[in-house]
């Protein structure tokens, strides 16, 4: 579920236009092409092996549209250089902190 558009232009010091917006279904290809690539340097993420099974890859997109949870992307002249999600946990993390 989109909840709202959303479409941000963002220019670095080379004007290069990064744009950040909601994912869709045909993203899919680019973002676990970017998510295998940082993998395979195997620094900054707790994940061993590359995603390449396409229901696996099709899953994680639905699983987070069916719990209501946000997937956005970064993306340079509409190619995915990036991704991010925002999830919607459910649960009292307060009692969980307490000692």
């Amino acid at each position: 579920m989109i909840l709202e558009s959303i479409n941000v232009k963002l220019s670095n010091r080379n004007l290069v236009q990064i744009v950040i917006r909601h994912a869709i279904k045909t993203d899919l290809s680019m973002i676990w092409e970017n998510f295998n690539s940082v993998v395979g340097e195997k620094k900054f993420i707790p994940v061993i092996s590359e995603i390449t099974n396409k229901y696996e890859q099709e899953s994680w997109f639905y699983n987070h549209q069916n719990e209501n949870n946000i997937v956005l992307v970064a993306t340079i002249d509409e190619k995915v250089v990036g991704h991010c999600t925002i999830e919607h946990i459910i649960g009292n993390v307060a009692n969980k902190l307490e000692t």
